[in-house]
């Protein structure tokens, strides 16, 4: 089994459904905790927002939908992360 965590983002879903389906047939299990609920500022590998062309920055938009779909073609599931009182 693999637990894939993610903010959500699925950039292809095509390629990511194909993925699914090479783990399932090598036995794989994905299970996937997304974390964070709502559309948050990409980052860059130095923590910094990174922007687009015009100087927009670019947000990350959760999509449980696609991520629910990469866990149900392995037989997985889903949950999801997000703050409250109780962290």
């Amino acid at each position: 089994a693999v637990l894939l965590l993610t903010d959500g983002e699925v950039h292809d879903e095509a390629d990511a459904l194909i993925a699914a389906d090479e783990a399932k047939a090598a036995g794989v299990t994905i299970y996937a905790l997304v974390v964070g609920e709502r559309s948050s500022p990409a980052l860059d590998e130095g923590g910094r927002p990174i922007v687009d062309k015009s100087g927009n920055t670019v947000l990350v938009a959760p999509s449980m939908d696609g991520v629910k779909a990469l866990a149900a073609r392995t037989g997985g599931a889903v949950a999801r992360s997000v703050a409250s009182d109780a962290d």
